[in-house]
C-alpha cells in the first residue's frame, strides 16, 4: 500500500451521492423484476416433477400452517376444552 493515509483510501472507495442513488435504483429494479409469489414458485416446482415436488410442496404448506400463529389458536382452544 502506498504511503497514503487510510482515510484518503476509504474516501476513494466510498461512492458519491449520485453513484449511490444509481446503484440503489439498479438494485431495486432487479428486485422488482425478479419478484414472484410463493404460490407461483410452488406451481413451477410441481410442473417440473409433479410426483416428487408435490410432496415437497405439501410438506412446505404443512410447515407454513403448523408454524403460523393462527394455527396455534385452534390447538389452544382444543386444549382448554379437555379439562
Amino acid at each position: 500500500m502506498p504511503d497514503q493515509p487510510l482515510p484518503i483510501v476509504a474516501e476513494a472507495l466510498t461512492p458519491g451521492d449520485l453513484q449511490r442513488q444509481s446503484m440503489a435504483r439498479a438494485v431495486y429494479a432487479g428486485v422488482e423484476a425478479e419478484q414472484a409469489s410463493l404460490l407461483a414458485e410452488w406451481l413451477t416446482l410441481i410442473r417440473a416433477r409433479p410426483l416428487l415436488h408435490s410432496a415437497y410442496v405439501l410438506a412446505a404448506v404443512a410447515m407454513v400452517i403448523w408454524m403460523s400463529p393462527l394455527a396455534a389458536l385452534p390447538l389452544q382452544l382444543i386444549g382448554t376444552q379437555g379439562g
